[in-house]
């Protein structure tokens, strides 16, 4: 038997809180070689420019050595270097009444977030919620290195829900799929892992997972 504070403390916890039902996402995407696969996730998801600092910084040793923040920084940077726009289709159908959603856009990076941070704390969504059975969608459009900078430090600062360089929506699912003239894969990545490669459908799956809060 365990007599550690923190355990006798995190028993009490669990003996207090109530079982409560949140949303997880899925996504059905391709991997590298070409094969389906399909992937949960709990927080969020994403694509374009955060796929790739994901995939890099999965396959790095930087974060074992040096930390995952500072690796976080190193692997961003790094992508950022390397980064040109990519145009994808985005569709999504109506919710609510509001009209769905069809488009082809140049994006820098598109997140479905299930919960509020992103990225090591990043609120891109800080209005998202686990259990109401949708994702909050945010279009980060694509442009110069310098646009794609300044995008990313109004994210960190919370100011990007004014910018016009960001599109936001609700949804319960999402196509996206490469055009003719995207060029490279666009990797997919699910709560900081990658996961593969458009196209892709995510879709959100209302009270699928019992936890204790």
């Amino acid at each position: 038997f365990v007599n550690e504070p923190a355990a006798v403390g995190g028993v009490a916890h669990l003996h207090r809180s109530r079982i409560r039902k949140v949303d997880v996402g899925r996504v059905s995407c391709l991997s590298p070689e070409g094969v389906p696969v399909k992937r949960y996730f709990l927080g969020e998801a994403s694509f374009g420019l955060s796929g790739a600092i994901a995939g890099s910084l999965g396959q790095g040793r930087i974060a074992r050595l040096f930390g995952r923040g500072f690796a976080r920084r190193l692997h961003t940077m790094m992508q950022l270097l390397a980064w040109h726009d990519c145009r994808v289709r985005l569709m999504a159908p109506d919710v609510h009444g509001q009209g769905g959603y069809d488009e082809i856009a140049g994006i820098a990076a598109v997140v479905l977030a299930n919960g509020r941070s992103f990225a090591g704390g990043l609120r891109v969504a800080p209005d998202a919620s686990a259990q109401d059975g949708l994702f909050d969608m945010t279009v980060m459009a694509g442009g110069s290195r310098r646009r794609i900078r300044r995008a990313l430090a109004a994210i960190g600062r919370g100011a990007h829900l004014a910018s016009p360089g960001f599109r936001m929506l609700r949804t319960a699912r999402l196509t996206a799929a490469p055009t003719v003239d995207t060029e490279g894969p666009v990797v997919v990545e699910t709560d900081g892992q990658r996961a593969g490669v458009l196209p892709a459908t995510f879709e959100i799956l209302p009270g699928a997972m019992n936890v204790r809060l």
